[in-house]
């Protein structure tokens, strides 16, 4: 393009420059808003999400005749209110403990205690009840989510734990501690520390399962975001609103060997095996003490 003709367009690419000016500043006002409007809804979550789940509301019990959750308190746990997806997708969680374990010639019942670390209001466990000679045991930071599971889960002992560790379980408890979609909304210093946590509640050579946010998952990731993970780091979104939903994190497989299993032995690992929680990978560990 010559000079002169560069110059004829002028007042069309400055407008086009104040256009896209002005988009981004509004792009980082919403973005500022939104992160506060999720700051502020990660509190009443935490502090009050009692006051979502209406008193009195009508039980209904699913196929496997244990009562549902209400919406409000479904859309806590698992960021959606949708029934199908609460009930299909927590029987396809149980499902991959029972495929996992199969894999090793092993089966549930083999296990005396197991713990969901993250159970929420029994989205997993509601489909593990009749399995004999098991003791179920769930725990969350959600107060109210236990506290509903507690009076309509009568066959898992429910307790609320923090968001930081330790649980109140005595050491060598646990033989099989599943962990569905729980390090994929914490930092890297909480998932290091609770990990240390769960093999302290578990029996020496203990089994955990745990899904979490891999290769498929990153394809949504931002270039730099992408960039991080492929160098085989943890990339974390949303880390003020860490343990919500809206803290997403991303686990490379390289990151999850050589870091965050330490003190574990990876048994197995399937990419997109967390069948409960969308397409999750997902790995067997042992304890190595």
């Amino acid at each position: 393009m010559r000079k002169r003709d560069w110059v004829r367009y002028l007042p069309v690419f400055s407008r086009l420059v104040r256009t896209l000016e002005l988009v981004e500043s509004h792009n980082r006002q919403l973005l500022s808003e939104t992160r506060q409007l999720r700051s502020l809804l990660h509190q009443l979550i935490f502090t009050d999400g009692a006051a979502l789940v209406e008193p009195g509301a009508p039980e209904q019990t699913g196929e496997e005749n244990v009562p549902i959750p209400p919406a409000a308190l479904r859309y806590l746990v698992a960021h959606t209110e949708d029934l199908d997806w609460f009930l299909r997708l927590g029987k396809l969680g149980a499902q991959t403990i029972v495929d996992t374990l199969a894999k090793q010639g092993k089966t549930l019942d083999q296990f005396p205690r197991v713990l969901d670390f993250g159970c929420g209001c029994g989205r997993v466990l509601r489909y593990l009840k009749d399995i004999p000679g098991i003791e179920l045991h769930g725990t969350d930071c959600n107060a109210t989510a236990i506290q509903w599971g507690q009076q309509h889960l009568p066959f898992a002992k429910l307790s609320v734990n923090s968001l930081e560790p330790p649980l109140a379980y005595p050491d060598g408890m646990f033989n099989l501690i599943y962990v569905f979609s729980i390090f994929t909304h914490l930092t890297e210093s909480l998932q290091l520390r609770w990990l240390d946590e769960l093999r302290r509640v578990l029996v020496p050579g203990g089994y955990v399962i745990l899904t979490l946010h891999g290769d498929k998952n990153a394809e949504s990731l931002y270039p730099a975001e992408r960039r991080e993970y492929q160098k085989g780091n943890l990339v974390v979104r949303e880390a003020n609103v860490v343990g919500s939903n809206y803290c997403m994190v991303y686990h490379p497989e390289s990151y999850v060997r050589r870091v965050l299993t330490r003190g574990f032995e990876v048994i197995d690992f399937v990419p997109e095996g967390g069948k409960g929680n969308g397409p999750q990978d997902a790995y067997l560990l042992r304890s190595c003490s």
